[in-house]
Formats: C-alpha cells, structure tokens, sequence
C-alpha cells in the first residue's frame, strides 16, 4: 500500500472527490492542510503556521510542514495546486513529489507571480498531474517536462451521477441548471443577462442556480433589475452530492459561463445525469463538447450568444436527446473516477519504487 500526504484545501470539494477516489482506490492518504473544513477530523493534519499571513503562509509553513512530513513518514507527497500547495510541499519535501494543476493556477491569466512560481514548482517535481490536455500544454508552456505529465481527469462518481435516480424539477416546461459557484471566473453576470434574453424572446423557462459566492448579492440584485425574480431560483451551496444528480436529472440544460477551467467536473457530472451541455467556448470545455453534436458552446461573456444557444437547444429536442447518447459514452470511457483513481494510485507506486530516495516498504 502507498502511503500519499495530500496537501490541498479541506475546504474544496474536488479535494474530497480527489482523497475519496485514493483512499478507495487502496492507498493510505493523509490530507494536509491549511484551509481546515472539519477540525479533529482523523486523518487530517492542520498546519496552523502564521495564520493572518494570507497567500504567503504556503512560504512561512516550511518548518512546521517539514516536521509534520516526517511524523507521517509518506511514500510521497502530492501538492495541489502547483502555485499554492505545489509550492509548500517543493520547499518542504525531499522525496517523491507530485503536483497538481488546475486551470487558474498555471492559465494565461494567472499572473506574472504564479507565472513564476509556477516555473520554479514544474521543475522541481518528480510528476505533474493535469486533469486535461490544454492543462498538459499550460505546463509545458511553463516549463514543465512533457515526459513527466501525466493526462488524466479526476473523473467523477458515476455511482452517484447518473440518469438513474430521483428528479427534481421545477414546473416550468424547460429547465436549465447552474451547478458553479458564484466567482467572477464562472461569470454569473452573463448567465443571468443571457436566460433574460432568452425568456424575453418568449421562452417559458426557469434557471435554478447551485452555488454560493462572492457575486451572489449581485445576481441577486441582477435577476431583480432584470424582472425575472420569479423564474431564477437561487438554492446556494449544496453539499448533498444525490441532490446536485437529482436537479441534473431534471434539467433539460446545464449551464456554464466560465471564462477559463480546468477539467470540470460540474460539467462531467451533468453529462452524466443526461442535461444538455451549454457551455462556454473555452480550451477547457472544447476537449469534450463537439458544437452541435453533444452541446453548444458560445463565446465568453457574450449574452446574445448565449441566449441564441438556448434558443437553439429549446427548439432541438432531438439533439438534446442525441447528445445524451454520446455524453454517457464519454462518462463511462473516460471519467470514471474509481477507475481513473487506480490508475493514479498504481503510477504513483511505480514512481515511489523507481525513485533512488524513497524505495519503502510501504508499496511493495
């Protein structure tokens, strides 16, 4: 069995979607953490290291980690993200090394700092882990050994997302769902302005949205200027991952307005409850939307756009129920996460074995 220290944000749900499919997967992961969820939870460790320094704790931890890491004594460590995590674990571990990247972290719009930091992290691990493609090609454009990338999503728990199961639905005739936060990056300004336009185009629909965030007083404030309160539900954040299916079973659309992603599993999740992807032109999302064949797409906050994609998809039944077809074949081939999670865990163990400063017994 290989022992992993993940060192990762308790507090984000693809942290826990990631350390499930691990530890299921047969591997002995202790999560590490400066963004603790449930304190005293077993098997996980806070580092409590300047807590009122912000972004540049990952800096100061260094001691505190380094002394944590050998209490634990891991088979390798994994970072994730590479800017954040990556760089803790880069100045406090000597051993096998993992990071994981995401798209903000290593994108064009990351900054001249991540940029940066991004650099120095890529070079210094032993492998990187991009969910998708154009996150293999972000990494190479930092710096990063294209030998040392492994490609290959999350993926998702398709137990749990699937067509089969309880519905919900509200009683409008189309229902369309957002199951993002409400950040800037997923740009909820133009989802709202764009459902607007298309229910004045005389649509009878209705928007459900799940996800909190920074703009939800905005969107709030928005779907009021706009006169379409009553057909925007806002249910905020939504842990109960058997309610998330059960609304994107009953959605004839899911919604995405992100202006860059990673490898999303919102996404992967409707796909697999059978909505109809409406998505954002984006390197992130092209990966697995075909135009016109398993979704549409539109350009990056572009309200028109997006309300005549709506339209299109409102007047399509046929391409809806076609995509559903082809978006269940992706799920089942490409993001099973319990498969896709073993195929991690048995890289990581040849990695561990292969590696001339921590061959332990722990894999063997």
């Amino acid at each position: 069995m290989v022992r992993i220290a993940l060192l990762a944000s308790e507090a984000s749900a693809n942290t826990q979607s990631w350390l499930h499919g691990l530890r299921k997967a047969g591997a002995d992961v202790r999560l590490v953490t400066l963004h603790p969820l449930t304190p005293g939870l077993p098997g996980t460790h806070v580092v409590t290291t300047a807590r009122k320094l912000g972004k540049t704790r990952y800096l100061f931890a260094r001691k505190e980690l380094r002394a944590l890491l050998k209490d634990l004594d891991p088979d390798l460590v994994i970072g994730y993200y590479v800017t954040s995590y990556g760089l803790m674990a880069t100045l406090s571990w000597d051993g096998p090394l993992v990071v994981a990247a995401a798209g903000s972290d290593i994108g064009r719009t990351a900054g001249v700092v991540r940029a940066q930091i991004a650099r120095f992290v890529v070079k210094r691990c032993d492998l990187l882990v991009a969910w998708a493609e154009h996150m293999s090609r972000a990494l190479i454009i930092r710096g990063a050994d294209s030998k040392r990338i492994m490609v290959l999503p999350r993926g998702i728990d398709t137990a749990t997302f699937s067509s089969k199961g309880p519905v919900c639905r509200p009683a409008s005739p189309f229902s369309i769902v957002w199951t993002r936060s409400l950040k800037p990056v997923y740009d909820p300004d133009t989802a709202i302005r764009g459902f607007e336009l298309f229910v004045r185009g005389g649509h009878d629909a209705h928007f459900t949205m799940l996800g909190h965030g920074p703009l939800a007083r905005h969107i709030e404030t928005l779907t009021g200027e706009l006169g379409i309160t009553r057909r925007v539900t806002r249910l905020g954040a939504i842990s109960d991952a058997s309610a998330i299916a059960g609304h994107l079973r009953g959605a004839d659309v899911y919604l995405s307005t992100a202006v860059s992603d990673g490898a999303s599993a919102s996404l992967f999740e409707a796909m697999a409850c059978g909505a109809f992807p409406v998505v954002t032109d984006i390197p992130a999302n092209r990966e697995w939307i075909t135009h016109g064949r398993n979704g549409l797409m539109f350009a990056p906050g572009d309200a028109v756009a997006l309300a005549n994609a709506l339209t299109c998809a409102f007047e399509s039944a046929a391409l809806r129920d076609a995509a559903v077809h082809v978006n269940t074949g992706l799920v089942q081939t490409r993001l099973d996460g319990s498969r896709n999670s073993a195929v991690m865990v048995e890289a990581f163990r040849r990695m561990v074995q292969a590696h001339p400063l921590r061959a332990r017994r722990h894999v063997f």
